[in-house]
């Protein structure tokens, strides 16, 4: 059977166009752009993406003018069209992206010349084939992990925490959170308190906690507390004295593990998305560029996760100290690697203090979504947002 060339209307987001490929597998893959440089810019992305998971496929454009008259460029499509299928037998057109006009010309010239039609359907995880009348739906496709969607935009993840966040030390330190959870406030709010830790700049692995002013219950808390986490080796050690704590980590890691504000929200969130039935794949701690080109500029999501190669980004806020401004950069960073589709979830384990915040959050279509120390509940609170 003779290889398939697979022609694509380039856009803006071109997970569709990458799902396209691969599920029909094509030997040949032309993208239809516009004249002008972004289109360009988004080809050369798209085109380097390709060839790194798909070494063999061989990539053409073919660009078509920027012109007001429907007519004119529905010929300018059609005739590429012809083009390539006096080259092939085995011609598949893929409709899923460009403009809604470029779409319907591309899909008026593939039913003229009697050639399949390819529509991939994201949010019901299918892609139909048309031809002859026919409709055929392939289930089960392949979809696109974090990084697939990330590089596909022209950008890459320079680092990330998921190999951490999947260890068997944040998972001890988790099961400890999320059994104690009242308890696992008191003492965070206490490593937090400015007065109450002090660092010795000579060992940056070590803390003294004043204990003064600290109940006796809380004291008989934070022992039992040192004590699992020496299980996991997140600490090495701890001494106990009349007024203050002496507390010695493992590593750097597990020191802001403990004493960064936040990481273990990140932590627990991305553990909790991972066991939702859909998701494909889960990534946190996600720092990342926009554009290859611009390697300075750095960005950061706190868990980033797919669902049937659709995207969900997360930030989370352990604290009541947050405003629109937060609200903003989730908004900004979401939609310029996931597009207008993709799912913003801010969790957070206080509501601010603005009603305004909350009535913002809810027009930018972010799902505001409280930790109160219910496992069941912020499941099945991240579950609703990503349905």
């Amino acid at each position: 059977m003779e290889q398939i060339t697979l022609i694509n209307l380039l856009s803006k987001y071109n997970d569709h166009n990458v799902i396209a490929c691969k599920n029909i597998n094509p030997s040949k893959v032309v993208f239809i752009i516009e004249d002008n440089p972004h289109d360009e810019d988004l080809f050369g992305d798209i085109k380097d993406y390709l060839e790194e998971i798909m070494p063999s496929i061989e990539i053409a454009k073919e660009i078509i003018k920027e012109v007001m008259i429907k007519k004119e460029k529905q010929s300018n499509i059609e005739t590429i069209v012809t083009k390539y299928k006096d080259q092939t037998t085995n011609l598949a057109i893929n409709i899923s992206g460009g403009t809604k006009v470029n779409s319907y010309n591309l899909y008026f010239a593939a039913q003229k010349h009697n050639i399949k039609t390819i529509l991939v359907d994201m949010k019901d995880d299918k892609i139909y084939q048309m031809k002859n009348e026919q409709l055929e739906c392939i289930d089960n496709i392949k979809h696109l992990y974090v990084e697939d969607i990330i590089k596909s935009t022209g950008g890459q993840i320079i680092v990330d925490s998921t190999k951490d966040f999947e260890s068997k030390e944040y998972k001890g330190f988790l099961e400890y959170t999320h059994n104690n959870y009242f308890k696992w406030k008191i003492i965070k709010k206490i490593l937090k308190t400015s007065g109450k830790v002090i660092y010795d700049p000579k060992n940056p692995l070590s803390i003294k906690i004043i204990t003064y002013q600290i109940s006796k219950n809380t004291v008989v808390d934070m022992v039992n507390f040192f004590e699992e986490m020496k299980k996991y080796n997140i600490i090495t050690n701890y001494k106990r004295t009349a007024k203050n704590f002496m507390v010695s980590f493992s590593t750097q890691k597990y020191r802001n593990m403990l004493m960064i504000s936040g990481n273990w929200l990140e932590a627990l969130t991305f553990k909790t998305l991972g066991e939702i039935n859909g998701i494909d794949n889960v990534r946190g701690g996600v720092r990342f560029i926009w554009d290859k080109k611009e390697i300075t500029v750095e960005n950061e999501l706190d868990v980033v996760a797919v669902k049937h190669s659709n995207l969900i980004c997360i930030s989370c806020k352990d604290t009541h100290n947050y405003d629109v401004e937060a609200l903003n950069e989730l908004d900004v960073y979401a939609e310029q690697i996931g597009g207008e589709k993709v799912i913003k979830i801010f969790v957070t384990t206080q509501m601010p203090h603005k009603e305004t915040t909350i009535r913002r959050a809810k027009e930018m279509g972010i799902h505001l979504i409280k930790y109160t120390g219910s496992m069941k509940k912020f499941k099945s609170e991240l579950e609703q947002a990503i349905k």
